[in-house]
């Protein structure tokens, strides 16, 4: 016998919305998340002719979702898509990925 679940996502907005305590523990996941994020990010260094040192690292957010339940985080930077995916000469570094893999209680492998 099969089992399907469905989460009822204009529930747990609702329940979110009524909740403070709730809110605030999402919230600290997602600060946390951002922080881990910012831990990792690489930084480049003036030196090896990178212009803005610690860009990427500091364009890293978090905010509410508008339209559903939960917080998200992520990276505004310009090459935020390039550093976490890789590119031709830039290696891929998965920062995002890692913070999501490490707040889910995941491991994360290794693209190197």
């Amino acid at each position: 016998m099969a089992t399907r679940f469905e989460v009822d996502h204009e529930g747990i907005r609702r329940f979110e919305e009524r909740d403070p305590e709730l809110n605030a523990v999402l919230a600290a996941y997602a600060r946390l998340a951002v922080s881990f994020a910012q831990r990792i990010a690489p930084v480049g260094e003036p030196e090896d002719d990178d212009e803005h040192p610690g860009q990427y690292r500091d364009a890293m957010y978090y905010e509410k979702i508008d339209n559903g339940p939960g917080w998200t985080f992520g990276n505004s930077d310009n090459k935020a898509h390039w550093i976490e995916y890789g590119a031709a000469h830039i290696r891929r570094h998965s920062v995002l990925a890692r913070a999501a893999a490490i707040l889910s209680g995941e491991e994360f492998a290794s693209f190197g």
